[in-house]
């Protein structure tokens, strides 16, 4: 294989979740979590990721592995107008997973 094999994927969902309007999230804080930063780090992972051409250093694979699982147990929480952009940021950081060499099989229950 020539590449990270998600990166594609990757590329056209980000795409479609740029054009999308984002929700307010500035003081979305269900659980005393800060959405607005989750969502902020994991874009920044996604954008390096896809500059990088699917290439993400250590530091940056750990930043996702955090807020994959934090974002992923919060979509029952976040008002309902966010979750589909919570979710679009969710499928997006798990193909990006994937391909930095986490088993298809993980989730946020295994990554707690």
């Amino acid at each position: 294989m020539s590449g990270p094999s998600n990166l594609a994927r990757v590329e056209a969902l980000w795409r479609a979740h740029q054009n999308e309007p984002p929700p307010p999230l500035g003081e979305s804080r269900p659980e005393g979590v800060d959405l607005a930063g989750l969502v902020a780090q994991t874009a920044s992972c996604v954008e390096h990721y896809l500059a990088t051409a699917g290439v993400l250093d250590y530091g940056r694979v750990i930043a996702l592995k955090q807020c994959y699982p934090q974002l992923y147990m919060l979509d029952d929480i976040v008002p309902v107008d966010a979750r589909p952009f919570v979710d679009r940021i969710c499928a997006v950081a798990r193909l990006i997973l994937e391909d930095q060499g986490l088993p298809s099989s993980w989730g946020a229950s295994e990554a707690m």
